[in-house]
């Protein structure tokens, strides 16, 4: 596709492949990434390239959420502004549903959205998306719930006075179309109510409020769940801001209320529904009640599965909530808390938050309140080792706190405890250890000694490369493969003439970069791992290359004392 005329700098670094959509803001664009190779999203912006527009586009370089694309750059031309973003595969909302979404399916989308907007409002600077629309929302495959196209969004305080409408018919707030209002957080929350009944009903806000009413009330006659969910829709679309929740945060804790009170209602109705069952069929025989009792058991089985599926597709308050009701189910259920823990590692990190739930449930009371969950899950060693195990990788290198590695360790100590009572040697068994080595090593550098002087580091690179070279180790996810590789750089780095001193081998060390040089340009990779991988390589090429030959490689040297301090922070 041929652009009109010379675009500078985007069109030297981008080739559009074709238009994915366009609106009132501009048009969408299919592009590649000269150098890269990688696919990206980029829009079109007519606006003028005024100072206050241009910088809350590049403030927004700065957002990192699950539910949000990540726009990687921004580039002035001379008409226009583009707005360089993380291409997101999946299907806009309105593609998917036309008012015949499920309970969990509705409450699923509605928590990640409130919870995606919380985070916009809730910054130093809140920031205001102004148009959002089903086809500005895609789902992934995953469940995950993507916020896109933020060419009318405005970054400030409260109390911002539009110039023109600046959203769509149908989900645009009243005040958008009002001159001389103000716009703040509650326009945001009107959009996503009108969403949401565009969920519920399967037609665009319109007509009025009566018009709402006779639609919602044909609704409810199918699914009686969508009583409080239009509830919801109508709080969030009243025509008076200050009538409307104040923002996504209060949104989310709307939805999480109005969820547990259909799904109260819903467990009531089971419940009386067996209790019924019990008294007509008591009168049968043993085995008709058998039967019934099997329903019974089915049902709890469909509905622990439905609360797993529904937690991954979820934000962490609403997954956490999940994962609270399928633990009332199944308390002792190993899987539960596997599948938390899965969810935490291909995420790549574990915050307050998320240590606080798991530590929720895993000591919670079982059995009478004589064990907590953990307890009763030590009974089978073979599973219990590998959450262990999967748990100590989850602490060691996505905890967000300090303190990460010591909690590893003790987690690592209980997986290896758990595989001496097995009768087979699990394949985690080998790098557990390791690990627990390793830990030790870690210990004596950041507190005995912070900057790591007289430090054994040639036992701990070779424990660091027997980790590296481990089948079952090589087999992880690339997330936790691109963490081992740093720490291996980093001791390439900081310490190479110790390493020359203990024995090892410029051609050992040469091997071990091109092996993670290669792990650099993989494709599940993002943007931000791979250059760092690629920038430290560089520098461990320089301290080899300092080292072994007394010259400096290309890359230039790294500071030795500020690689030591990142050590021991570590």
């Amino acid at each position: 596709m041929k652009l009109p005329a010379s675009y500078g700098r985007f069109e030297q670094e981008y080739c559009i492949l074709r238009e994915l959509g366009s609106g009132g803001e501009g048009k969408v664009y299919l592009v590649r990434h000269q150098v890269t190779e990688q696919l990206r999203a980029a829009k079109r912006l007519w606006k003028g390239t005024d100072a206050d527009r241009l910088h809350e586009l590049k403030m927004m370089k700065r957002l990192r959420h699950p539910s949000l694309p990540e726009v990687i750059d921004v580039l002035p031309e001379k008409d226009c502004i583009w707005l360089i973003m993380t291409y997101v595969k999946g299907q806009c909302l309105q593609e998917l549903f036309w008012g015949g979404i499920s309970e969990m399916e509705f409450f699923s989308i509605a928590g990640q959205l409130s919870e995606v907007l919380g985070y916009l409002h809730g910054r130093r600077m809140p920031i205001l998306h102004l148009d959002i629309k089903p086809t500005n929302l895609l789902l992934k495959r995953n469940g995950r719930l993507v916020l896109i196209d933020f060419g009318a969004a405005l970054q400030g305080q409260p109390g911002i006075r539009p110039e023109q409408c600046c959203g769509t018919p149908g989900f645009a707030a009243p005040e958008q179309y009002q001159k001389g209002s103000y716009l703040d957080a509650r326009t945001d929350v009107y959009g996503a109510g009108a969403v949401l009944y565009y969920l519920l009903s399967g037609t665009i806000a319109g007509g009025g409020p009566e018009a709402m009413r006779i639609a919602a009330e044909q609704s409810i006659r199918k699914d009686s769940w969508k009583k409080a969910a239009y509830t919801l829709v109508e709080n969030c679309m009243k025509k008076e801001p200050s009538e409307r929740y104040a923002d996504g945060a209060q949104l989310t804790l709307a939805i999480r209320e109005f969820q547990k009170k259909c799904v109260g209602k819903r467990r009531m109705r089971d419940l009386l529904g067996v209790l019924i069952l019990v008294l007509v069929f008591g009168l049968f025989c043993v085995g008709t009640l058998k039967r019934e009792q099997g329903t019974s058991a089915d049902r709890r089985a469909q509905e622990y599965a439905l609360l797993l599926e529904q937690a991954e597709r979820g934000g962490i308050a609403q997954a956490g909530n999940c994962y609270r009701n399928a633990a009332e189910l199944y308390p002792e259920k190993e899987e539960l808390y596997t599948h938390f823990v899965n969810r935490m590692l291909q995420d790549c990190r574990m915050d307050q938050e998320e240590e606080r739930l798991l530590q929720e449930l895993l000591y919670a009371p079982v059995s009478g309140g004589e064990q907590t969950v953990k307890e009763a899950l030590a009974r089978d060693r073979n599973t219990y080792g590998r959450l262990a195990y999967q748990i100590g990788l989850l602490y060691w290198y996505f905890y967000e706190n300090s303190g990460g590695k010591t909690a590893a360790s003790n987690w690592f100590q209980e997986a290896v405890q758990s595989a001496q009572e097995m009768e087979e040697v699990p394949d985690w068994l080998q790098a557990a250890r390791i690990y627990q080595r390793i830990s030790g090593y870690y210990e004596r550098i950041g507190k005995e000694n912070p900057l790591g002087e007289g430090a054994d580091y040639g036992t701990l690179f070779r424990d660091l490369s027997a980790l590296w070279t481990e089948i079952q180790f090589q087999s992880t996810d690339a997330g936790i493969r691109v963490q081992a590789a740093k720490e291996l750089l980093a001791c390439m780095i900081m310490a190479a003439s110790r390493l020359q001193q203990d024995g090892m081998t410029k051609a050992e060390l040469s091997e071990i970069i091109e092996e993670i040089q290669n792990l650099s340009e993989e494709q599940v990779l993002s943007k931000e791992q791979k250059e760092e991988l690629q920038r430290q390589c560089k520098a461990a090429c320089a301290s080899v290359e300092r080292t072994y030959h007394g010259k400096q490689a290309e890359g230039g040297v790294v500071d030795e004392m500020e690689a030591r301090m990142e050590w021991a922070a570590d």
